[in-house]
């Protein structure tokens, strides 16, 4: 399920793909982050897609005030599956109004092979940069400090090649975009 993922590419590859402003300082080659390193990440937010902005992996629910479940429901909330967005009360809202696309140039999933698990990267064929739909929402800690969190959203697909000699076939996958939100 997309836990992790790769982006190494120039701001100006960035800026012009997605015609976007992102902040160079905050920008960083990554070739391997996981999210439960709960990291701070480039997206597109819907409602203005002219300015990457860094949110955190690891969706808090608004309405969560406990710090301790807040710290748990965050290592729960990487993925959520599109098909039942709406059936869950911590994605409902955030499934409405606000949306956002997380910046990659690729992604690891796992695929067993007589027995053992491997991990293949997928990126698309001419490696450059795509959006993965994504959910944020703002939570507030008891010292009113504001914290943007972000989560990827797998739809199921029958079949889908990203890189060359690996297909999923029926399995959730990011649902992606090559540019644009």
């Amino acid at each position: 399920m997309c836990f992790n993922a790769s982006l190494a590419q120039k701001a100006e590859v960035l800026e012009k793909m997605f015609n976007a402003v992102i902040d160079i300082h905050d920008l960083k080659d990554v070739y391997f982050q996981s999210a439960f390193t709960l990291p701070y990440w480039p997206v597109l937010k819907a409602e203005n897609s002219g300015y990457f902005q860094f949110l955190q992996w690891g969706l808090i629910p608004y309405w969560e005030k406990n710090m301790e479940m807040a710290g748990k429901i965050r290592f729960k909330t990487f993925n959520a599956r599109l098909e039942t967005l709406d059936e869950k009360p911590s994605y409902r809202y955030p499934a409405d109004n606000k949306r956002c696309g997380i910046v990659v140039d690729g992604y690891f999933e796992w695929k067993e092979v007589d027995g053992k698990k491997y991990p293949y990267y997928l990126y698309m064929p001419d490696k450059s940069p795509f959006l993965l739909a994504g959910i944020w929402d703002r939570w507030v800690n008891k010292e009113n400090k504001i914290l943007k969190k972000n989560l990827l959203l797998p739809g199921r697909t029958s079949r889908l090649i990203l890189s060359p000699n690996f297909c999923l076939p029926e399995q959730k996958i990011p649902m992606f975009r090559k540019s644009g939100i």
